[in-house]
């Protein structure tokens, strides 16, 4: 396996959504790329990206300050999260929250490969799948998750 040139080395750096790992070199067009990844993660990464840019739009207050603390407040120690983790936490909450996916067929939106269809989805019920290396942190982004979910429920069901 090649490292990509382009890949940067920081952890904490924001990742714009055409930049990411693969196995190989750079010799790779965007088309064999694609077909690398799952083919949910591309728009989802897109739109998550500019969910981000915007200051999290259309979501609750609860998860808006949640967010905000995680990402955008200095911690004790200069302590921050990962990029990974902080996209993966994003992508959950933009997903369950600001679109409002309840179903795998509403997933579907998100195909860029134009090759999945409803049928292929066995469940009724939603899952959703996160993809981390060893040492990027599920853990910690699980329980960020796991936060959230309480957070969300308790507060938002008294309005």
């Amino acid at each position: 396996m090649g490292l990509n040139k382009n890949f940067p080395e920081n952890p904490f750096k924001i990742l714009k959504p055409e930049i990411r790992w693969f196995p190989g070199d750079n010799m790779l067009d965007e088309k064999g790329r694609d077909k690398l990844l799952p083919p949910l993660v591309n728009k989802i990464r897109k739109e998550v990206s500019q969910w981000r840019k915007n200051n999290y739009p259309n979501i609750s207050s609860v998860t808006k300050n949640l967010l905000d603390y995680w990402f955008k407040t200095e911690h004790i120690n200069d302590f921050k999260y990962y990029f990974a983790q902080q996209e993966s936490v994003e992508t959950i909450i933009y997903i369950y929250e600001h679109e409002k996916i309840r179903t795998p067929s509403e997933l579907l939106k998100f195909d860029s490969s134009g090759s999945l269809v409803d049928s292929m989805f066995e469940e009724t019920w939603l899952r959703l799948v996160l993809k981390q290396a060893t040492g990027s942190g599920k853990t910690k982004v699980l329980s960020l998750l796991i936060a959230w979910s309480y957070f969300h429920k308790m507060f938002e069901s008294l309005l």
